[in-house]
């Protein structure tokens, strides 16, 4: 006989007319008497009515032992059940779920970029993130018809409300001009007060003189500018500043710079890890190594939300001062303790042999997610030769790869730009991969999102009925409490009932939220 589970639970309560989003069903073969070898190829769930009615009934292939449904409509109100039969075969799991007539979550992507006349970018508009609740977003954009008076031809710094339903600038000094150079690269604090970004401009804060790329901070409640990078004392780099990463609370921003003018300690002039701290303006230099700043580069930080860890990306030579390798790895500082750990490692707590990058934390500092193109990490055989997603779990010590399949196959695509909930449960992903999920034959980079829960994983990229997108979306990152991810596309088929041109900015729900939440994108 054959038994059926839920994977994921539908929730208890639904919305009518909007679609459950994803559950899926796990069929497994149990041994007994006159049960065939053949693998199961379809299953059905059928919805009925409290009085036995039918009101629906849907089917889809069975992939490796699951069945996925996607964004089951129930237009009915009151108590349905959901039966899921295999092959034609009888029932063999019920499901009841209370069905309200309230809207609920809109699973299609919603446009991030745009005015306040609801009109997209005429511009690309890249580099986008959400705050903790998926209210506001902020993101980069060439766009000039965003905001009145954006004649400086540059990148700007855009925030939006999707309650007020258009952007503001954040690029601009306190008369709300805005900068006249490229602004770039923005982060956000979680209440979405403070943001942090790099920027090319001369005059969004009096006295730059410096000529080169500078972070700056922004505080949307007093409408105030100010230069994060730059010493207590007012001495400004003689080299670029980049790579921006801020606090939860926004108290801290980490960046990067090669700068010699920003500590007293000899920085080798190379590429080094400062953290300001934006209400005292105290300027603390991070890549230590014994002590000492590092003498290769070290680039890429991350702060957790909690500001109490910081991850970043290090020459293995500041680790190994005799290793012959040249490899950039993956380490963890304790900002409190000033302990250093390596993430990118072998189960022989060895430097993983390739590179690493792009780290996310999540809060607490237990999970550090990030890309590698190591291949000795785990087990997970590499056969694409690009970067995989990978977690670290620091309580354990150990590493274990994301971009798998369900069942822990190897992708056959690479995959990048990771970024984690708060709570560590999800952590979302670009990837070139067609194996992922079943049904992917787009040939393009999608997101997607892991529910390290129940080990699945889900394309968030699709449109209401489930649908793939024909075209790139990359670069998304998730929101803090989980529920949403932004990602930027140039494909028409995102919103293909609206006259779209050139790389927008989008905010999608997280699939596996959508059975319990109550917001809209």
């Amino acid at each position: 006989m054959r038994a059926l589970s839920f994977a994921v639970e539908p929730a208890d309560e639904a919305q009518a007319g909007v679609g459950l989003g994803h559950f899926a069903v796990q069929v497994e073969e149990m041994e007994a008497a006159g049960v065939t070898d053949d693998e199961p190829k379809t299953a059905t769930v059928t919805i009925k009515d409290r009085d036995g009615g039918v009101s629906g009934v849907t089917s889809v292939p069975v992939t490796n032992g699951m069945a996925r449904f996607h964004h089951v409509v129930i237009d009915a109100t009151g108590e349905v059940e959901l039966e899921i039969s295999v092959d034609g075969a009888r029932p063999l799991i019920t499901k009841t779920i209370t069905v309200h007539s309230n809207p609920g979550i809109d699973s299609r992507p919603s446009l991030v970029s745009k005015g306040a006349e609801g009109q997209g970018g005429d511009g690309d508009s890249l580099g986008s993130i959400a705050n903790a609740d998926g209210r506001y977003s902020a993101f980069a954009s060439d766009s000039d018809n965003f905001v009145q008076g954006d004649e400086n031809s540059s990148s700007d710094i855009f925030f939006f409300d999707k309650e007020k339903g258009k952007a503001e600038a954040i690029s601009v000094n306190d008369t709300g001009e805005l900068g006249n150079g490229a602004s770039t690269n923005g982060v956000m604090s979680s209440c979405a007060r403070y943001l942090a970004y790099e920027s090319d401009a001369t005059n969004l804060v009096p006295g730059d003189t410096n000529g080169v790329t500078d972070i700056y901070f922004r505080d949307r409640h007093t409408n105030h500018t100010k230069r994060i990078s730059i010493t207590e004392k007012g001495v400004e780099p003689n080299a670029p500043s980049l790579q921006p990463s801020i606090s939860g609370c926004g108290a801290f921003v980490a960046f990067t710079s090669a700068a010699t003018t920003l500590s007293s300690a000899d920085t080798h002039g190379v590429t080094q890890i400062y953290i300001k701290d934006q209400a005292f303006g105290g300027l603390r230099l991070v890549s230590l190594f014994n002590g000492k700043p590092g003498e290769y580069a070290s680039a890429d930080p991350a702060l957790s939300p909690n500001a109490d860890e910081i991850a970043f990306q290090t020459s293995i030579k500041n680790l190994e001062a005799d290793t012959r390798e040249s490899t950039m790895q993956l380490v963890l500082t304790d900002l409190k303790t000033g302990e250093i750990v390596l993430v990118s490692r072998t189960p022989q707590n060895k430097p993983a042999n390739g590179n690493s990058g792009e780290p996310a934390i999540s809060r607490g500092g237990r999970y550090v997610v990030f890309s590698s193109d190591a291949t000795d990490m785990t087990d997970t055989q590499n056969t694409h030769g690009g970067a995989e997603v990978f977690l670290y779990d620091r309580e354990t010590s150990t590493v274990t790869q994301v971009s798998t399949t369900t069942i822990g196959r190897a992708p056959d695509g690479p995959s990048m730009h990771p970024s984690i909930s708060d709570n560590g449960r999800y952590v979302a992903f670009e990837s070139a991969a067609t194996n992922l999920v079943p049904g992917d034959t787009n040939r393009s980079n999608d997101m997607f999102v892991l529910d390290r829960e129940s080990s699945l994983i889900e394309r968030t990229t699709v449109d209401a009925d489930g649908n793939e997108l024909e075209g790139d979306c990359i670069a998304g990152r998730i929101s803090n409490d989980g529920r949403f991810v932004t990602f930027q596309s140039a494909s028409e088929a995102v919103l293909p009932e609206q006259d779209l041109e050139g790389y927008q900015t989008y905010m999608g729900c997280n699939p596996f939220e959508l059975l319990e939440g109550e917001d809209t994108p």
